[in-house]
């Protein structure tokens, strides 16, 4: 394509971008809204494919479904997040980008079993094996859990580039997840004393996920201590606060 312009004319070059300065979360109550202005995002479990690493077996050496507790947020200028909406709630807070950044919120990985960066992980995690097949790792040891630790949470920080999925009673055969331009906050597990939950089948995942998410609640409930608040949630001040999204006039206090 060619681009002829008067001749004459000074000439702006504007960049269109397809990001925001700003990072949504959605909940699909204004009683959930309420308490995320009040006490801040606070991660929930929930359920991610990670089959494409091969790495969680069961004892029939089947891939099992893994329970993660994550906050997520979008990267979705304010003008396109009707369809996001439609899947996680009419209400939502708008966060400032920097500032979740500050607090580690980042960006994740889109990947499927055939891409390089799913092969380089594999090969991370096939040589982890082998240190402790030859006894250079010691399980329980801090060498080992910091190693275990760090590759477990690149892979919470990735997801397939699409498939099924299924969120509050709505299913679809094949979801594209890049277009969600997901970022997450994940606690560090061992800071936080949390723990990830394999599944073997789909048999009790959900309340199991549920019972979690709620001990997750209540965990920061009684935190006492200051500095252990941002091991586990994401206190919002309002002045990092952009937008707050709600359904409807009747939802306008």
């Amino acid at each position: 394509m060619k681009l002829v312009f008067p001749t004459g004319l000074d000439i702006i070059e504007q960049q269109e971008t397809l990001s925001s300065n700003t990072l949504f979360h959605f909940t699909n109550g204004v009683d959930y809204l309420e308490g995320i202005i009040k006490n801040g995002i606070i991660p929930r479990y929930s359920f991610e494919d990670l089959s494409m690493y091969k790495w969680y077996r069961d004892g029939q050496n089947t891939v099992p479904q893994i329970g993660i507790p994550m906050a997520c947020l979008c990267d979705i200028p304010l003008s396109k997040v009707k369809y996001h909406l439609s899947w996680y709630g009419e209400y939502g807070i708008g966060i400032d980008k920097k500032w979740g950044m500050s607090r580690g919120i980042c960006p994740i990985l889109y990947t499927d079993h055939l891409s390089s960066t799913t092969l380089s992980v594999i090969n991370a995690l096939e040589a982890y094996k082998q240190l402790l097949y030859e006894e250079m790792l010691k399980e329980g040891d801090k060498q080992y859990l910091n190693l275990l630790n760090a590759l477990e949470s690149l892979m919470f920080l990735s997801k397939p580039y699409e498939g099924p999925f299924e969120h509050v009673g709505k299913k679809i055969s094949v979801k594209n997840f890049y277009d969600e331009r997901e970022w997450r906050f994940i606690p560090d597990l061992i800071a936080a004393k949390l723990k990830r939950i394999i599944f073997s089948s789909d048999e009790g995942m959900r309340l199991e996920l549920k019972d979690a998410s709620n001990a997750l609640l209540e965990k920061n409930a009684l935190l006492e201590k200051e500095e252990d608040i941002p091991k586990l949630r994401l206190p919002v001040n309002p002045l990092n606060i952009k937008y707050i999204i709600v359904r409807g006039e009747e939802d306008v206090v």
